[in-house]
């Protein structure tokens, strides 16, 4: 059991609790949908582990990669409402749907289902990166005004933009930082576990903002 308790499945689990309290009932479909994105990711670390510990080779990159369609769809379908008030921007979040698909297909072509594919998540960190950023300058220029402390779209981006940035760096230098070795670990390990941390630690209190809101909205 002990196996099955890291740090990432921790913080999974307890955004996903805090997704399921603070968005089942929320009126808007993008939000109710971090439910289900919670869920099946937690269900899916939880089974990349178990076959990694009960598989003959210890691959569950295929784990991986079935998740990763559902990350596209609901990464994108959150900006696709974030970016509502923003309407003529969000044109770009199609194309860079399809994109990120047919460039899945092309990795699954090439490569197989079995081996890991580094280019569709390296191209989606890549496109959260720009989606972030391009949120950050509208809501900038933007006249209407909104309190960030309380805004769940706000730490959602901010989630979402500094895990992006993060692993995209981490995965530039990956030989570098592949090479140093502390406690039995390369640096890159601890790496991802501090960015999915703040990953789910900024996206809980986003959950809790958007709750905040709603219950503010009712009363």
């Amino acid at each position: 059991m002990a196996n099955y308790m890291t740090m990432n499945t921790v913080a999974e689990c307890v955004c996903f609790i805090l997704a399921f309290i603070c968005l089942f009932t929320d009126e808007i479909l993008a939000w109710r949908c971090m439910v289900v994105f919670m869920l099946v990711t937690c269900a899916g670390e939880l089974t990349g582990i178990y076959v990694q510990l009960h598989s003959d080779n210890g691959n569950n990159h295929w784990v991986y990669n079935t998740l990763l369609p559902f990350q596209i769809f609901f990464i994108h379908l959150q900006y696709f409402h974030l970016l509502t008030p923003f309407k003529k921007y969000r044109w770009m979040l199609l194309l860079g749907c399809t994109a990120l698909i047919v460039n899945f297909w092309n990795d699954l072509m090439h490569t197989g289902f079995l081996l890991f594919s580094v280019h569709t998540y390296a191209l989606l960190a890549v496109f959260n990166i720009n989606y972030g950023l391009i949120y950050y300058y509208l809501k900038l220029d933007d006249d209407r005004y909104e309190n960030l402390i309380y805004s769940a779209g706000f730490w959602w981006v901010a989630g979402n933009l500094f895990f992006s940035f993060g692993s995209t760096i981490s995965n530039l230098f990956d030989d570098q930082l592949y090479s140093i070795e502390l406690y039995g670990h390369h640096l890159t390990y601890y790496i991802f576990r501090g960015l999915n941390l703040i990953l789910y630690s900024t996206w809980s209190y986003a959950f809790y903002c958007r709750r905040w809101k709603n219950l503010e909205l009712a009363s």
